[in-house]
């Protein structure tokens, strides 16, 4: 026979093991809601959703009504009508679909338009007077027919493209073009392109440009007289030349440029500009004195105060003093002060 002691454990630990069983079960009510008929719970979710064919309502599942002429959506959570349908209240209609006249394949607003060749009229579709040499399209808006290719549209029929010697038919079919070393003369024919000695005929194939080394003057094509440490260029400017580098355009010539101290050329090769700190003053580069606080700025040519510091009166004053207007103009007496003991 067991002690009374072993009596006591085994009866304190199936207490625990019947508590903790209704404390899981409790716990497992609370966070799992009661599924409803008609519904399941989902795979990694407590929550319940209706089955295929029923939808929610509150706290259950309801059947799915389709009509007549219905049929379940995808979800199986709502109805829609079947093609050729028209949604009325909770029925399903059919579309009326006049002769010559085809329904329309779209969900929103579904209904029918009238085949090629046919215009809706009065709820019905009548035939298209389509002229000779066109055809009929469905458009939205605008006409209801277009002139066959080589055919243009002119007061309500198509007449015949007529195309001149040495043109051909565009893209379009509905006009012509000059062929490549013609150019369109009074509008009506193609003229062969004269193209003068030292030219050639530019990209649109329709007009002569002059070549390299040379500058149009008139109808023809001159050299041009580029002087002495220059090189003709097409179409840079009026003179037909450039200064090579290091030199500018002065008249008729290139000058030579002439660096000052602490300078060097720029990019563009005709003009100089001051070293890093230093500053243009007429023909020469001065060194830029900043003053306390400072640096220069990205330029190279100017400065700014340093962070913290506020322009003020040609000096760089710490914003607290800039702030306090006795103190700032304090500041700017002692460093005047200061200056004039040091002369000049």
């Amino acid at each position: 026979m067991r002690s009374a002691k072993a009596r006591h454990s085994i009866s304190i630990t199936l207490a625990l093991s019947v508590a903790g069983a209704i404390g899981a079960s409790a716990q497992a009510a609370v966070k799992s809601p009661a599924v409803p008929a008609h519904a399941y719970r989902g795979e990694f979710s407590d929550e319940w959703q209706c089955d295929y064919g029923f939808r929610e309502a509150g706290e259950q599942c309801v059947a799915v009504h389709a009509p007549a002429h219905a049929h379940l959506s995808a979800n199986g959570d709502s109805w829609a009508c079947d093609r050729g349908y028209l949604r009325s209240a909770h029925a399903c209609t059919r579309i009326a679909v006049p002769a010559n006249a085809h329904l329309l394949d779209v969900a929103v607003n579904p209904g029918w338009e009238c085949n090629p060749g046919y215009r809706s009229q009065a709820g019905k579709c009548q035939a298209l007077q389509v002229p000779a040499h066109a055809f009929p399209v469905h458009a939205a808006y605008g006409s209801d027919w277009q002139c066959q290719w080589g055919y243009r549209r002119e007061q309500g029929s198509c007449v015949v493209v007529r195309v001149p010697a040495n043109a051909y038919l565009m893209d379009s079919g509905q006009g012509w073009a000059c062929e490549r070393g013609y150019h369109l003369k009074g509008g009506a024919f193609c003229a062969a392109l004269i193209v003068p000695l030292n030219a050639h005929i530019d990209d649109s194939g329709h007009a002569w440009r002059c070549n390299p080394g040379f500058r149009e003057q008139g109808a023809m094509c001159g050299p041009i007289d580029a002087p002495a440490h220059a090189f003709p260029v097409y179409g840079a400017n009026e003179r037909g030349w450039e200064c090579e580098r290091g030199y500018r355009a002065s008249g008729d010539s290139c000058v030579l440029i002439r660096l000052p101290l602490h300078a060097y050329l720029d990019e563009s090769g005709h003009q100089w500009a001051c070293d890093r700190g230093f500053g243009a003053a007429a023909d020469s580069c001065v060194a830029l004195e900043l003053p306390a606080n400072a640096h220069l700025d990205n330029s190279g040519h100017d400065w700014v105060c340093d962070g913290g510091f506020a322009l003020q009166h040609h000096a760089c004053i710490a914003k607290g003093l800039h702030d306090d207007g006795e103190r700032s103009r304090a500041r700017l007496a002692a460093v005047a002060d200061e200056r004039l003991r040091a002369g000049p």
